[in-house]
């Protein structure tokens, strides 16, 4: 996860979406709180960064939600296709630079 620079593009075609460390895994987890709001397993890799850091497109595709969504705050959601999609949560408000049904590239500041 920490080979290249925020937003740049590797051979694989994937770049890494931000800078920071990565403050929660893909797998089982402890329930952090009850009446829902989270679950015993955690369908996601989480990385902390900045206020107002750049967020990237971890890979092209058609982003297929921009905006908010409930604990998710300001939310964007790529699909990738074939079944693979990415989600970016906790963004700033105006943060966002994307819109539903927009094609993104790879590396592109979302």
């Amino acid at each position: 996860m920490r080979a290249g620079s925020p937003g740049t593009v590797v051979s694989s075609g994937w770049a890494r979406p931000a800078a920071g460390r990565i403050t929660d895994g893909y797998g089982a987890r402890a329930v952090i709180c009850s009446g829902g709001c989270s679950s015993s397993f955690h369908y996601a890799v989480d990385l902390g960064t900045g206020c107002s850091a750049p967020i990237y497109a971890a890979n092209s595709g058609v982003v297929r939600f921009a905006g908010w969504s409930g604990t998710y705050g300001n939310y964007v959601q790529i699909d990738h296709g074939g079944g693979v999609w990415t989600a970016y949560a906790h963004i700033r408000p105006g943060g966002t630079f994307v819109g539903q049904g927009q094609w993104v590239d790879a590396g592109q500041n979302i």
